[in-house]
């Protein structure tokens, strides 16, 4: 089962914050059309929205990213039984012609 939101940008912070340290990557889906497969480690610091992340779950080479930049993000939780989150940032939806 997969569930889909769109969200803000601070439920978005939340989501990788409750993500940081998990044994599950998480899947990023960048504006630039970038995706990466990453594990979050958690923010550069509270006020930031500064992702720190690694390739591995056992690496402390840390990379970072924007929150900004992040168009979707995929994982999968703990009990989740094989379901996904899948969350669109908001402010990279384009208004609507009508």
């Amino acid at each position: 089962m997969q569930q889909e939101s769109i969200v803000s940008m601070n439920q978005m912070k939340d989501a990788l914050a409750k993500m940081a340290g998990s044994r599950f990557p998480v899947k990023m889906t960048l504006s630039s059309g970038d995706v990466l497969v990453r594990y979050v480690r958690g923010f550069a610091d509270q006020q930031s929205n500064i992702v720190l992340t690694s390739d591995t779950s056992y690496s402390i080479a840390m990379k970072i990213t924007e929150v900004k930049d992040i168009a979707v993000l995929e994982f999968a939780q703990e009990k989740s039984n094989g379901g996904w989150v899948t969350l669109h940032a908001k402010w990279r939806r384009k208004p609507e012609k009508t």
